[in-house]
């Protein structure tokens, strides 16, 4: 994948089969609004024509996959209380890179995205995160913060994992209490 139309398009291909959806980043967040078919030249250069005449390039956002991974779940977790959709909830992770503000930035991004979990990175240690082997992380979950300490990135990776298990977890005991709470349980054979 190289564009963000590119990335959005696939993670909604797939999302219908995912229980979890980890999404670790946007490819990027803005894209110019006019792409050259060819690369700018400097102006007065003997290509002429395709030259960047002044210093400004117009930006515009790129679709923000992430919300519409939520919306989609609030639009099946709608369909399943009025009884259409049999799929249980997603569990979706977001990440946030972040340069200030880092834990009360991660969790403003936690509640206006409606994400179950912001896995938050302060980027501006240059030994951890971007270009670097290992990475410090704090998840952060509604109900529960988590500080990961600098470690190789292969084991944040497993703490994220364990994080992502213990909520789905949480969600399926939570699902199950409430199926078999309601009175149409007690009429129905119990789950295989």
């Amino acid at each position: 994948m190289r564009t963000a139309e590119e990335m959005r398009a696939a993670v909604m291909n797939h999302l219908d089969a995912a229980t979890v959806v980890i999404k670790t980043a946007a490819v990027a967040d803005y894209r110019p609004r006019n792409a050259a078919p060819q690369k700018l030249k400097r102006a007065g250069s003997a290509a002429g024509s395709s030259s960047l005449r002044s210093g400004n390039i117009e930006l515009e956002a790129t679709p923000d996959i992430l919300a519409e991974i939520v919306r989609h779940r609030q639009a099946s977790q709608n369909e399943n209380h009025a009884g259409q959709g049999t799929r249980r909830s997603q569990i979706i992770f977001g990440f946030a890179a972040e340069t200030e503000n880092v834990l009360e930035n991660a969790r403003l991004k936690l509640g206006s995205k409606g994400v179950d979990a912001i896995v938050v990175n302060d980027v501006t240690h240059a030994e951890t995160g971007f270009d670097a082997d290992r990475n410090a992380v704090t998840i952060i979950l509604r109900d529960e913060v988590v500080d990961v300490p600098a470690a190789p990135k292969i084991e944040v990776a497993h703490t994220v994992l364990d994080a992502v298990v213990k909520l789905r977890r949480q969600s399926q005991a939570s699902a199950d209490a409430k199926e078999f709470s309601s009175p149409a349980a007690a009429i129905q054979p119990p789950r295989p």
